[in-house]
């Protein structure tokens, strides 16, 4: 079942600023950064949807409301957050063909970027039996970040407080979550949208859950887009890629290689063409 920290009719709104798309169709779709072999007939894995505990995730920031101590007025001991060490997220980003993240999630290993059509990836989170939570990333100033937490502890304190042990509701989830869908104003370039579900086991120890929908995460893929950074003397890289996914299932119209590095011909600009009547560009 699928529950939404930001409405669904938000979602699926068309992003005005972000610019470019791997479709030619209207629909929307979401874009993630994923290593080459976790496509691959050999990654046991590769139908599922993996998800990695929070307070394993590389931003020491995404853990904070997990691990923080809370403290109330009157009150001599602190508290933690009920669902410590029990989050589990993926995330996918609203851009396409992004530089700085070809950059940092590329930098260990080869990674294409798939791309998914949401209301699809919706529809299938909707079916399963476990509890999705999906929202868009609210970012703010770092200094406000701790208000803002504060601020969702303090608006349902009692369910904050509850023991680990509990069974909690999906509506109790969703307070329990929504902390974790603020990020610190330098990576708002991500244009993020998470999906977190709670752990099956308040005494999780396992750093990653793979989930298997009711349908294949291989078939949500729509197109994959190879990387624009080539290896220095691997000249035929992006061809040694795209002939490997083709192996592995993926038709022709669904691979593209990323041309945001690619030599542009010397164009034409025709100014009169570009002539504004707008008083300001003239003066």
């Amino acid at each position: 079942m699928l529950y939404y920290i930001t409405p669904r009719e938000d979602l699926l709104k068309p992003v005005k600023e972000v610019e470019g798309t791997s479709h030619a169709d209207d629909e929307k779709y979401i874009y993630r950064y994923v290593p080459l072999y976790s496509l691959l007939s050999t990654n046991t894995e590769r139908d599922k949807l993996y998800m990695k505990r929070l307070d394993k995730w590389n931003d020491p920031f995404e853990k904070k409301v997990l691990t923080a101590n809370y403290y109330c007025e009157g009150q001599k001991h602190a508290f933690h957050h009920p669902l410590a060490n029990n989050v589990y997220g993926i995330c996918f980003t609203e851009n396409y063909n992004c530089e700085a993240q070809w950059y940092y999630y590329g930098q260990k290993e080869p990674i294409v970027l798939i791309s998914v059509k949401l209301e699809k990836l919706l529809d299938a989170l909707d079916k399963s039996e476990e509890n999705f939570y999906i929202g868009r990333v609210d970012y703010c100033v770092q200094s406000e970040i701790q208000k803002k937490i504060a601020q969702c502890v303090l608006a349902d304190l009692e369910t904050f407080q509850k023991d680990r042990s509990t069974d909690f509701t999906p509506d109790e989830c969703k307070t329990l979550l929504r902390p974790l869908f603020f990020k610190r104003l330098p990576f708002v370039y991500e244009r993020e949208i998470r999906i977190l579900k709670v752990g099956n086991s308040a005494e999780n120890d396992k750093d990653v859950e793979n989930i298997l929908l009711k349908e294949s995460f291989r078939n949500l893929i729509g197109k994959v887009t190879i990387s624009p950074f080539v290896p220095e003397k691997i000249d035929n890289m992006q061809k040694l890629q795209k002939e490997l996914l083709l192996k592995e299932g993926f038709v022709k119209q669904q691979i593209n290689i990323s041309q945001l590095h690619a030599d542009q011909k010397p164009s034409n600009i025709y100014l009169e063409n570009y002539k504004s009547k707008n008083k300001q560009y003239e003066e």
